[in-house]
């Protein structure tokens, strides 16, 4: 036996199909976004070395390193170190197309991701910082296009303990930025803290001046 069920027709327009067709689009292009991206005719991919990509892809607008050290102790009896030397590159393609994160691991790349829209590379950067349109997660390098440059850089390597297993620990060495913006006599000072290149608290300090 068939069963055939019968819709009300629907005439779908050029701007839903357009609207369809887009979605459609962003959702390929989400699949290969972790492994690969296109700089030109040329590719490059995870494994690649920095190198290969300075010279597929150019200079990147934005380049941030850091040093993770990791120390597993394993109840007194015997220890694992692993040191990683990490680097973060930003390729900004302008307005219309989304910032490119690409990280490199003692000098190979290893992941490939995409950011919010970028920005005019002709335009200054602004004066006043609008600490409403921030959000934990941004790269110094959003941050900077967005507010300009802090009042008062500082910096510092934390570690930080965490339990394993039974009386296991790990110690991960992880750096700290901290950058303060002065938004004048009538405000507070805005305090945002980085950790390893990306922002995760946004508190108050005293009043401007």
């Amino acid at each position: 036996m068939v069963f055939r069920f019968t819709y009300p027709y629907r005439q779908v327009n050029s701007v839903q199909l357009a609207v369809v067709l887009l979605i459609l689009a962003v959702l390929y292009s989400s699949v290969s976004v972790a492994d690969s991206m296109r700089c030109g005719t040329r590719l490059v991919t995870t494994g690649d070395s920095k190198a290969e990509v300075l010279v597929r892809c150019g200079t990147p607008d934005w380049r941030d390193r850091w040093s993770e050290k990791v120390i597993e102790d394993f109840a007194g009896l015997h220890e694992r170190r692993v040191s990683l030397e990490r680097e973060q590159w930003i390729y900004n393609f302008g307005p219309q197309s989304f910032l490119r994160f690409l990280v490199f691991e003692n000098g190979k790349l290893t992941a490939i991701t995409t950011g919010s829209y970028g920005y005019r590379k002709d335009s200054q950067l602004p004066t006043r910082c609008d600490t409403d349109i921030l959000g934990t997660g941004l790269s110094q390098y959003e941050v900077l296009q967005r507010c300009g440059e802090p009042f008062f850089k500082d910096s510092r390597n934390e570690e930080v303990f965490s339990a394993i297993s039974g009386k296991n620990r790990r110690l991960v060495e992880r750096r700290i930025d901290e950058w303060t913006y002065n938004l004048g006599p009538t405000h507070f000072m805005r305090i945002l803290t980085f950790t390893n290149g990306r922002l995760e608290v946004i508190s108050s300090g005293s009043k401007g001046f």
